[in-house]
C-alpha cells in the first residue's frame, strides 16, 4: 500500500506542472480551486508560489487544504 501511495504522489509532482512563460529571477504566484460533490462535498484550495531559475522554467511549492 505504502509503494501505492508514494508512486501516486510521485506521478502528481510529475503530471502537476503548468506552462508559464517567465524571465529569470521573477516570482510565479498562483492558485486554483477545485469543487467536488460526489456523497461528500470537497472543496479544495491549492496557493503556489515559484521562482524563476532560468528563462522559462520555474521551481516551487504548492500547498493543498
Amino acid at each position: 500500500m505504502k509503494k501505492i501511495i508514494t508512486s501516486l504522489m510521485a506521478l502528481s509532482l510529475i503530471f502537476g506542472a503548468s506552462a508559464q512563460d517567465g524571465m529569470k529571477g521573477t516570482y510565479l504566484l498562483g492558485a486554483t480551486q477545485d469543487i467536488t460533490s460526489t456523497g461528500w462535498s470537497d472543496i479544495q484550495i491549492t496557493p503556489s508560489v515559484g521562482y524563476f531559475v532560468s528563462d522559462n522554467i520555474a521551481v516551487g511549492l504548492g500547498l493543498s487544504y
